[in-house]
């Protein structure tokens, strides 16, 4: 008769104790990342032309935000013209910040008489480096 015996050096209950935060610095690292990438997008003005009337606008009279006047701008980027937009794009623990306009930009919707086009510039990335910390945060959370 054999008798065989095994010996593992890993530990799924270990791991399972520490994905929670696992996964949330991924969540934090991917929010970072797609940050950054959206306001490349931005920056790049890869996200369509801005309309003339609007340039024309902001050049001369200043934007209207919420009934406020906001500077003149010299800025020929569409999403950029006051960079309240701009700034608020952050990475957090929850992904990725962004004042709620920001998504009627992206997908072009009007509302209170506002016409948007469509501009896609936000982006969901996640960098080489945070998908390596990722697997090998998860290699760390298997071991004994």
């Amino acid at each position: 008769m054999w008798t065989i015996k095994t010996k593992a050096n890993f530990s799924f209950s270990k791991l399972l104790k520490g994905l929670p935060e696992i996964i949330e610095n991924s969540i934090e690292d991917i929010g970072n990342d797609s940050a950054k990438a959206t306001k490349s997008n931005i920056d790049t003005a890869k996200h369509g032309k801005p309309l003339e009337q609007m340039t024309e606008i902001a050049r001369s009279y200043g934007i209207y935000v919420k009934g406020q006047r906001v500077s003149p701008t010299s800025s020929k980027i569409p999403l950029k013209y006051t960079e309240r937009l701009y700034n608020s794009i952050k990475g957090s623990k929850k992904g990725m910040d962004i004042m709620d306009y920001g998504i009627l930009h992206h997908e072009g919707n009007s509302t209170e008489g506002v016409n948007r086009p469509q501009r896609k510039f936000i982006e969901y990335n996640m960098s080489e480096k945070s998908e390596k910390k990722f697997y090998d945060n998860l290699r760390k959370g298997l071991k004994k």
